[in-house]
């Protein structure tokens, strides 16, 4: 299983709560979107977001270097096991999606495929 955007990931994982915020605020702690000066929030310098330092930005550019970041420590792609038409998974095991820069966004994409006997 594939995601097809550069600021999403899989991991599999055991979808608790608790470890999904534990996750989550390490890497923000990695790669922080914000950071307070003065009292006031600003955005964290990230070169990826400098458009006069990027080849062809597009007009419409997001900011997202965090997010591309960000994910760079997780990964786009599981492969899983698959017996009797059904993933083989451990008890606790599970296919997490991440994305890392959802606001405004269209739906995302996974591509899936299967190889072995049929």
């Amino acid at each position: 299983v594939q995601t097809l955007h550069t600021t999403t990931a899989l991991l599999l994982q055991e979808d608790e709560p608790g470890f999904i915020r534990d996750l989550q605020k390490r890497i923000a702690r990695i790669f922080p979107q914000h950071y307070k000066r003065r009292g006031k929030r600003r955005l964290e310098y990230y070169e990826h977001d400098d458009l006069k330092k990027r080849k062809n930005p597009q007009p419409d550019e997001r900011r997202n270097g965090f997010a591309h970041c960000r994910v760079s420590l997780l990964s786009a792609s599981v492969m899983l096991i698959v017996n009797r038409g059904r993933p083989v998974l451990g008890e606790w095991q599970q296919v997490l999606f991440f994305d890392c820069d959802p606001k405004g966004r269209p739906p995302r994409r996974l591509r899936l495929m299967v190889m072995g006997m049929p």
